[in-house]
């Protein structure tokens, strides 16, 4: 099971430079608990509900097709402080069906594990550090892009 505080069907924010709207997910659950983090609600597991990864799969599929959509967001909270299978099979599945995932997430990009990563897109990684605030994205300094090239090796990219 995931803990899920909301779905966002047609966000215009999390995938920059891109021309069109994501299916978003927004986790509950974050330990990490960064100062100055704008998602703070989220950091309790609470303030969600419980949903089983293959009904979180079947919403994906029916509106991105109804919506023409094919990014595919995955924030928080903290996703991969979700069950570890349960999000190794979304990305799998999203994958396979051609998304594009975009993960944001605290941790650093080198602990992310092997078998997410090659289903990922784009990846947003590094906790918010208020003392590197700045405007954009990122939201600090310290946190970097990278994306998979055509080369099929990730490399860091820049939006500002």
């Amino acid at each position: 099971m995931m803990t899920i505080a909301k779905f966002d069907r047609c966000d215009l924010i999390n995938t920059p430079r891109s021309d069109k709207p994501s299916f978003t997910i927004w986790f509950s659950g974050c330990t990490q608990k960064c100062i100055g983090c704008y998602n703070y609600i989220l950091w309790d597991k609470s303030k969600g509900f419980s949903c089983d990864v293959n009904t979180i799969l079947e919403l994906i599929f029916k509106e991105c097709e109804r919506l023409n959509i094919n990014n595919v967001v995955l924030l928080g909270g903290e996703p991969m402080e979700q069950d570890h299978n349960d999000l190794l099979i979304l990305s799998n599945e999203l994958y396979k069906h051609k998304y594009n995932i975009w993960l944001y997430t605290g941790w650093d990009f080198n602990e992310i594990p092997d078998n997410i990563k090659q289903n990922l897109y784009t990846i947003k990684c590094g906790r918010y550090d208020e003392s590197l605030k700045c405007d954009g994205i990122p939201s600090s300094t310290n946190q970097k892009f990278y994306r998979i090239n055509k080369c099929n090796k990730w490399e860091e990219i820049y939006f500002n």
